[in-house]
């Protein structure tokens, strides 16, 4: 997927209207596991479960791309206006061109609304949280069926799917898949016995976490460096603004009016993205769930702790370690979400 360096992937909009979200499109994911790998899952996972978790996390992806690049463009739009408006006013360019600037002006206003309708008929918010909590669900249930854990998430949609909240037909599908999934079944035996596969589950374990740890660390970073160089974008359009102020008492010209009115614009445009998209307080998240993901696998590693113990109880102890582990990962997806869930498409103020 062609991406920009600040996170705009130009084709979502394009793709919104043209392809469907189904079809093979994948962006930012926690990958399963590598080929290397898959021969020493502790069990035979149910085939389904990675499917539809395939299906929801291309589906969220999907609309996160229209929904952030929309966002991208209506401020960037609203920043062109003023700009436009101020070009207009001071006959940049030529008498002549005045009535392009006032064209491009109320070309960048229709495009504005024309956007603001396309996010809300398609739903892309909407549709990006529901097919990322289905996903994250369906992630941290197949993370936790090995170890016996049921994830706080999957509580959540078996409420959502008993409630009100039942003709969601996602929720209602995820629910009819966990229980269709049942116990946990071995490669080889005919009784999953955890006791059996400690030596699995413990490298099953620290995979899982090391996996989830780049992950976090990754979005943590991005996230971080977005928003550190957002700001500093801002800072400059300040510094451009008060320059131009002190030029206008030096040089007596209307042009002066291009950077006192479009960079505080382009500067509050900056402001909306970064506080629609929560840079700041996802990279906190993701970095919170970092240190805590690390510490759970150091533990896990720690092999002095599992030398004096029975079969039973060291199960029994990396199964509190991984719920506690699952809980932290499903907590920041949780804490993300609900950042979020207010930050529905809106026309630029």
């Amino acid at each position: 997927v062609s991406q920009s360096r600040y996170g705009l992937v130009w084709g979502e909009v394009k793709k919104s209207i043209l392809k469907n979200p189904l079809d093979d499109y994948f962006g930012v994911s926690v990958h399963d596991m590598s080929e290397g790998h898959k021969d020493r899952h502790p069990i035979k996972e149910p085939g389904e479960l990675g499917k539809s978790f395939s299906d929801f996390d291309i589906a969220a992806n999907y609309y996160s791309g229209c929904y952030r690049d929309t966002n991208w463009l209506l401020y960037s739009l609203s920043a062109f206006a003023v700009f436009a408006a101020v070009a207009g006013g001071i006959s940049l360019g030529g008498e002549a061109h005045s009535w392009l600037w006032s064209l491009a002006e109320c070309v960048s206003i229709l495009g504005m609304v024309s956007l603001v309708w396309l996010a809300k008929t398609r739903r892309f918010h909407q549709n990006w949280l529901t097919n990322r909590f289905c996903a994250e669900v369906i992630r941290y249930a197949r993370v936790g069926l090995p170890f016996l854990l049921v994830p706080y998430g999957l509580k959540q949609v078996i409420n959502l799917s008993s409630s009100r909240d039942s003709a969601i037909p996602e929720m209602v599908r995820v629910h009819r898949l966990l229980i269709d999934s049942g116990l946990p079944h071995p490669s080889k035996e005919k009784t999953y016995v955890p006791l059996n596969h400690f030596d699995e589950l413990v490298e099953y374990a620290i995979y899982i976490l090391s996996d989830q740890m780049n992950f976090h660390k990754k979005t943590s970073h991005r996230n971080h460096h977005m928003a550190h160089r957002m700001h500093q974008i801002s800072y400059y359009c300040f510094f451009l603004t008060v320059f131009a102020i002190l030029g206008h008492f030096i040089i007596h010209t209307d042009n002066w009016l291009i950077f006192t009115a479009a960079l505080p614009a382009l500067a509050g445009a900056i402001h909306g993205l970064v506080t629609q998209n929560e840079y700041e307080r996802v990279a906190q998240i993701s970095a919170m769930a970092y240190e805590r993901l690390h510490a759970a696998k150091s533990t896990i590693e720690d092999l002095a702790i599992w030398r004096e113990l029975d079969g039973y109880t060291r199960f029994t102890k990396l199964q509190l370690l991984m719920s506690d582990a699952v809980d932290v990962m499903s907590g920041s997806a949780r804490s993300w979400q609900e950042i979020i869930q207010a930050r529905g498409t809106t026309l630029p103020a």
